[in-house]
């Protein structure tokens, strides 16, 4: 480590070690280690689905549409979706795209793509621990579901 303040440097040298407690309760530096790195692409994958949803909205802005309008009484978001993906209406196909990564706010509001990778963050990163199987299982669903929508935009919704 160098610390540099008012013109002054001082360097010095340390290794970091794993919280005894931690290794107490059964977690070791390796699940650290891929703890660590699950974030770190985690952290990618939400900045790249923030670009997306940009991308989207530039695209529904250069087309004059707005934002779908949150689902109706008994009406679910996924429901809301797939009628937006079959209608013909102009740009029905970005509303849909839009549905899929931002959660529509309302009374009972349904996770989307953006909300639930911010979750699984909010769940993994909140202590040192090893990431667990149902996180990396939805996490590898909602790369999927990114890859999908990006495919969307990529073909002008």
């Amino acid at each position: 480590v160098r610390l540099a303040a008012g013109g002054a440097s001082q360097s010095k040298t340390f290794e970091v070690q794993v919280d005894p407690g931690v290794i107490r309760d059964g977690t070791t530096a390796a699940d650290l280690v891929e703890q660590q790195d699950f974030l770190l692409a985690l952290r990618a994958t939400i900045a790249e689905a923030n670009a997306t949803r940009q991308k989207v909205e530039q695209a529904m802005q250069a087309a004059g549409v707005q934002p779908p309008p949150p689902p109706g009484p008994g009406e679910s978001t996924s429901e809301q979706i797939a009628q937006l993906a079959k209608s013909p209406a102009p740009g029905a196909k970005l509303q849909a795209l839009w549905a899929r990564l931002v959660t529509a706010r309302g009374t009972y509001e349904q996770p989307m793509l953006l909300d639930q990778l911010n979750s699984i963050n909010r769940v993994e990163s909140g202590a040192d621990q090893k990431i667990g199987t149902e996180s990396r299982r939805r996490y590898e669903d909602l790369v999927k579901e990114l890859k999908a929508i990006q495919a969307g935009v990529g073909a002008g919704g």
